[in-house]
């Protein structure tokens, strides 16, 4: 069989992406749900549990239970910035509507550019450091500071969005033979850990509540890191990135169903602001790697 052409493989991405920010947003949901009764590392704990079970009932026969690379360093990496993302970002559902907390986590592409110069050596441009200015205000603009809007707890989604930075720069350094069940279940055991040593500090009694939340918590995200894992190592990262921005509205969807949450039209316009300045850097940069291949090709 013949492989499958670019745009085949664009197109499956694409669907890959879509469903993984539907279960993500799901997922955030179920989250926020539970830290109204339960501390975040008990939540951790009992769905990173919830998703080890999974794990093992999705395994293809024949294939091992600890599949090889569950210690390649760039995997221990990304699961220590994935423990950051999840300690921080369940924080933020404690405290913030869903959808407030998901845009203002969306900053992490803005971040990417900001970052690249100081620790990839790129050169940034005028135009791509006016939509990082953008997008920065727009994060200002949905929290409010002084103005009757969020206090600290606003950090956190941002602590998210550094972490989420750093993983996703340590994603396209994994080696392209490593099973995608290795980096989902290097992610869970990470997280596993954290949920337990965290639990010796907050602990709330154990219901049927907890169980089935988490449950269905650890289906949603392992469904959605099995799809975002390969979307990321079908397509280019670059190619991805307008679609991620999907979580935001499910998110704002979601609170709303769930929890009643609307944002107001000042908030509308920071989350426009967010978003408007990570679809800029996407294009620029995209239209700046066409340009240095176009002389390649020409030669």
């Amino acid at each position: 069989m013949s492989p499958a052409p670019p745009g085949s493989a664009n197109l499956r991405a694409t669907a890959l992406i879509l469903a993984s920010s539907l279960f993500f947003s799901l997922g955030d949901t179920i989250v926020k749900w539970l830290t109204q009764s339960w501390p975040v590392g008990q939540i951790v704990l009992f769905r990173s549990l919830a998703c080890l079970v999974l794990l093992a009932f999705l395994r293809r026969p024949g294939e091992p239970l600890w599949p090889r690379g569950l210690l390649h360093p760039v995997l221990l990496g990304r699961s220590a910035f994935e423990i950051g993302v999840t300690a921080a970002f369940f924080g933020a559902l404690a405290l913030m509507p869903l959808g407030d907390a998901v845009a203002i986590m969306f900053t992490a592409p803005i971040l990417l550019t900001a970052l690249a110069g100081p620790l990839l050596g790129e050169r940034v441009g005028w135009r791509r450091w006016t939509a990082v200015l953008v997008g920065f205000a727009g994060v200002l603009v949905v929290i409010r500071p002084g103005g009757g809007g969020y206090g600290p707890e606003a950090l956190l989604p941002l602590v998210a969005a550094v972490c989420i930075a750093g993983r996703d720069l340590l994603v396209r350094r994994l080696p392209t033979g490593l099973d995608n069940r290795a980096v989902v279940l290097a992610t869970t055991l990470a997280l596993l850990a954290y949920g337990a040593l965290a639990s010796l500090v907050a602990w709330e009694p154990v219901t049927q509540e907890l169980l089935l939340g988490a449950t269905a918590g650890a289906v949603t995200v392992t469904l959605a890191f099995l799809a975002y894992v390969e979307a990321t190592r079908t397509a280019e990262v670059s190619y991805l990135q307008p679609f991620k921005y999907g979580a935001i509205p499910l998110s704002y969807l979601w609170g709303f169903l769930v929890f009643g949450d609307l944002p107001d039209a000042v908030a509308a316009l920071g989350v426009a602001a967010i978003v408007g300045s990570g679809l800029f850097i996407w294009w620029r940069e995209r239209r700046l790697a066409r340009a240095r291949r176009e002389p390649v090709a020409a030669a």
